[in-house]
C-alpha cells in the first residue's frame, strides 16, 4: 500500500502548486500582477483544461480591467523550460499577446525554453518599445519558408518548409530601448559572433539605441573575432563566462582589452582553460576595468601569486571589485601584500561555494591583520576552517568602518571646515548601520577633528 501511494504526488505539493496558480490568476483579474512567471520554478499546469481556464481569465477578466485602467501593471515576463509542452504554445501564442495587447510597461523579458519558437511569435515579443532587459536562453527560432517551384520542380507552390534559424535572425528586430541583451546558450559559432558584432554596430548608429550590456554566457564555440567584439565601444559590460575559452583566447582578449576604454565590467568565469593567461588579463584590466570576475578559471599557485602581485604593484589600479572563486590560497604572502598595498579594491571574493578550500589558521591571522590595515576594502570573503569562523566574522567590524568612510582618517587637510563636514557625513552613515561599536570607534578616533 505504501509503495502504491508513493507513486502519487504529495497532496501538500499539489495544494501549493494550485495556490501559486490561483494567486497568479487573482492578480491578473485585478490588474495587480507585476511579475508574470510560468515554468521557472514549477510546472504550474497539469492538464490542457488548466491552460484553457487560465486563458479564459486573461480574456474575460484581465483584458477588461486593463482597458478600464488604461494600462497594465505588468513589468516582467519570465517563461521557463519547466512549462509542459501542451501549455507552452498556448502561453506563447495566445496568453502573451493578450497580456501585451493593452498599454504595458514590461521592461524585463526572459525566455528559457530549450526549444524552438516560431519567428513571428518572437518578433512580437522582442520588439516591445518598453523593454530594457532581454534575456534569451537556449532558445532557437523556426521560420516558415514557401518553396519556390522554379527551384524545386517536384514541389507544389503551396508547400511550406520549416527551417530552424539561429537566434541572430531576430536581433535586428529587437527594440532600441533594450539596455541589457543576454543571448545565453544560443549555440553561437565563430561566424555568428562576427555577424552579431556587425548587427550591433549597425544598430548603434541609430539615435535611440540604448544597448550597454551584452552577455554571451555559455556559448561554447566562440573562437576569435575578439577584436571586433571589444571594438564595440558602446558596451560597458561583457559576460563571456562558461564559454570554454582557451589560453590563446585569454591572451587575445588581453591584447584587445588594452585599447578598450569603455568596457568597465568583464566576466570570464568558468573558463578553466584560460588559467595561464589570466595574469596577463589582470595586468591589462588593472588599468581599464572596474569589475572583473575570473572565478573558476583554474588560477592556482604561480598564476595566483602573479595576480596578487599585479594588484599590489599596479600604480594606477582601477579595479574595485575582484571575484576569483575556486582558487586555493597556499601562500598567504602575496595576498597579504595585495591587501596592504592596494587602495582601489572595495570588494574581494575568494571563497568557493562548491568545495571549501580553507585557509590555514596560522595564515588567517596575518591575512585578517592586513584587512584591518586596509582603509578601502568593504567586502572580503575567504574560506576558513569551522573553528576560525568567529575570527572571520570579527573582521566585519573593520569592513563596516570602511563602508562608513574610514579612509577620511588618512586625509591631511588643513581646512577644518572640510574635515568637520566629512566627519559629519561619516557619523551620519555610521548611525544608519545601527552598530554602537562603530559609532564608539568613530567618536573616539575622530574626536581630534572637532
Amino acid at each position: 500500500m505504501n509503495n502504491f501511494l508513493a507513486n502519487f504526488p504529495n497532496r501538500q505539493n499539489l495544494n501549493q502548486e494550485m495556490s501559486s496558480l490561483q494567486i497568479l490568476q487573482t492578480k491578473l483579474s485585478h490588474n495587480t500582477l507585476t511579475e508574470f512567471e510560468l515554468g521557472v520554478e514549477e510546472a504550474h499546469f497539469r492538464s490542457k483544461r488548466d491552460v484553457q481556464a487560465f486563458l479564459k481569465i486573461i480574456r474575460e477578466q484581465h483584458l477588461p480591467i486593463t482597458s478600464l485602467d488604461k494600462h497594465s501593471c505588468l513589468q516582467s515576463i519570465r517563461i521557463g523550460y519547466r512549462l509542459p509542452r501542451f501549455a507552452l504554445w498556448p502561453i506563447l501564442q495566445e496568453a502573451l499577446p493578450m497580456l501585451l495587447q493593452n498599454a504595458t510597461r514590461v521592461h524585463h523579458l526572459q525566455l528559457f525554453l530549450d526549444c524552438w519558437v516560431p519567428e513571428h511569435t518572437m518578433k512580437g515579443l522582442v520588439s516591445l518599445h518598453t523593454l530594457k532587459i532581454l534575456d534569451l536562453r537556449a532558445t532557437r527560432i523556426r521560420s516558415l519558408h514557401r518553396i519556390d517551384p522554379r527551384h524545386c520542380p517536384d514541389s507544389s507552390s503551396n508547400e511550406i518548409l520549416l527551417i530552424e534559424d539561429n537566434i541572430l535572425t531576430i536581433v535586428p528586430l529587437i527594440s532600441l530601448t533594450v539596455e541589457t541583451l543576454k543571448l545565453i546558450d544560443c549555440n553561437f559559432l565563430p561566424k555568428h559572433l562576427k555577424e552579431l558584432c556587425a548587427m550591433l554596430r549597425k544598430r548603434k548608429r541609430l539615435p535611440d539605441c540604448r544597448l550597454k550590456h551584452l552577455s554571451l554566457r555559455h556559448n561554447r564555440y566562440l573562437e576569435g573575432n575578439w577584436e571586433e567584439l571589444f571594438s564595440l565601444s558602446f558596451l560597458e559590460t561583457m559576460d563571456l563566462s562558461i564559454c570554454d575559452l582557451s589560453e590563446t583566447d585569454g591572451f587575445s582578449i588581453a591584447k584587445v582589452l588594452k585599447n578598450n576604454r569603455t568596457c568597465k565590467q568583464l566576466s570570464l568565469a568558468g573558463n578553466y582553460r584560460m588559467a595561464h593567461s589570466i595574469p596577463k588579463v589582470v595586468q591589462v584590466a588593472s588599468t581599464t576595468l572596474v569589475e572583473l570576475d575570473i572565478s573558476f578559471c583554474g588560477v592556482q599557485n604561480e598564476d595566483l601569486q602573479q595576480v596578487f602581485d599585479i594588484l599590489a604593484t599596479s600604480p594606477n589600479c582601477t579595479i574595485r571589485s575582484l571575484r576569483m572563486q575556486g582558487s586555493r590560497i597556499r601562500d598567504k604572502d602575496p595576498l597579504v601584500r595585495c591587501l596592504r598595498q592596494n587602495k582601489s579594491l572595495m570588494s574581494m571574493i575568494l571563497n568557493n561555494p562548491r568545495e571549501r578550500f580553507p585557509v590555514e589558521s596560522h595564515d588567517l591571522e596575518e591575512i585578517l591583520d592586513s584587512v584591518k590595515c586596509n582603509y578601502y576594502l568593504q567586502t572580503f570573503k575567504v574560506d576558513v576552517m569551522a573553528s576560525d569562523r568567529a575570527r572571520l566574522e570579527g573582521i566585519e567590524f573593520w569592513l563596516n568602518l570602511n563602508r562608513c568612510g574610514r579612509c577620511i582618517l588618512l586625509q591631511s587637510n588643513s581646512d577644518d571646515k572640510y574635515i568637520f563636514k566629512s566627519w559629519s557625513m561619516v557619523l551620519q552613515r555610521a548611525a544608519t548601520l545601527k552598530d554602537t561599536n562603530i559609532m564608539f570607534w568613530l567618536l573616539k578616533h575622530g574626536a581630534w577633528n572637532f
